[in-house]
């Protein structure tokens, strides 16, 4: 549950910047003449939200236009980019959330939230995007006690990997949709547990998942059964040798 509203949090907090924003730029445009201000916007709106990498616009070729970096990144466009491809073939202006990237800025990962532009004719005119930081998950997933074999991830509700603890940047981006977990009756459900052996390490776990209500993403917990057991061990074990006592007392006087 804390991981579920911790992500809804963070994500309905992004949307909402790019709302106001593309509210503001499919008004007013994007022309040279209010190129600054939309910068310094944007660099303002990235220091208020914690979970922000970046704020980028693009034009409808996938050219930069404007970030919040104050150095405009000149390199290759983002036309490759999955979330680009999204909006050009989709008319919808809800936002989209994509798998994890590395962005081409700076290279650091991040989950791209975008979302479509259009001109005043309803035509494409290009993509807003916002990268919130992997790290800023990996943080707050820190902030729990774990062992050694238990894990914390958020993926998209088709499985698609978007951040984990413990990190393994070979496991993001790739799907998880054939994992047991994915594939168990449980996971259609809004929320719900199940006690499932790992295909990767053949680790027997508790799972817990809950799928948000306002976004595509599903949050999962699971401990391993080792690590949930332990203590019950520890107190059957001491339990067990004060009963044994207890008896062989009870039978030595008798």
């Amino acid at each position: 549950r804390a991981m579920a509203q911790q992500a809804q949090d963070t994500f309905q907090q992004t949307d909402l910047v790019l709302t106001s924003l593309a509210d503001w730029i499919e008004s007013d445009g994007f022309g040279p003449a209010l190129q600054p201000r939309l910068q310094k916007t944007f660099a303002r709106r990235v220091q208020a939200l914690e979970q922000l990498h970046g704020l980028f616009l693009f034009d409808k070729h996938g050219h930069w236009v404007i970030t919040s970096f104050e150095q405009l990144h000149r390199g290759p466009g983002v036309a490759d980019r999955d979330y680009f491809t999204f909006h050009q073939q989709n008319t919808a202006l809800i936002a989209h959330i994509g798998p994890a990237i590395r962005s081409r800025q700076n290279g650091e990962w991040i989950i791209p939230v975008s979302r479509r532009l259009n001109d005043q004719d309803g035509n494409f005119q290009g993509v807003l995007l916002a990268g919130i930081k992997m790290s800023y998950f990996d943080r707050f997933f820190e902030s729990f006690s774990l062992a050694d074999q238990d894990e914390m991830v958020l993926a998209l509700s088709d499985g698609t990997l978007l951040a984990r603890r413990p990190f393994d940047e070979a496991k993001i981006g790739p799907s998880l949709a054939e994992e047991p977990v994915f594939q168990h009756e449980l996971y259609s459900e809004c929320a719900g547990t199940a006690t499932i052996r790992s295909a990767a390490d053949g680790v027997l776990r508790l799972y817990d998942h809950q799928h948000l209500q306002a976004y595509p993403l599903v949050v999962t917990a699971a401990m391993s059964q080792q690590a949930i057991l332990a203590g019950w061990h520890d107190r059957a074990l001491k339990s067990s040798l004060i009963l044994a006592v207890v008896v062989l007392g009870i039978c030595v006087f008798g």
